[in-house]
């Protein structure tokens, strides 16, 4: 059975670089391990397999898009939004 893991505004206290290095870390990790992730920022470099944005209505999949500004990443493409399984 995979591992899995769940991060809660893992990176919202963290500065720009280290953010990033968090991405590279846990890049390395896919395919390997299941994560989940509620934020409201992505780290630049955030490889994603699914975002999802949750709000009154339930989580609704983001279309894939550029993340939007609003999210912290704008340009980066993605599959679903906030909470995310990488």
């Amino acid at each position: 059975m995979a591992s899995k893991q769940s991060f809660d505004e893992a990176t919202s206290a963290l500065d720009q670089s280290t953010a990033e290095q968090f991405a590279h870390t846990v890049n390395a990790m896919r395919g390997k391990v299941t994560m989940l992730f509620i934020t409201r920022g992505l780290p630049k470099g955030l490889q994603l397999d699914a975002v999802y944005r949750l709000g009154p209505h339930g989580a609704q999949r983001v279309a894939l898009a550029p993340v939007p500004a609003s999210l912290g990443n704008p340009g980066r493409p993605h599959a679903e939004s906030p909470a995310t399984a990488a």
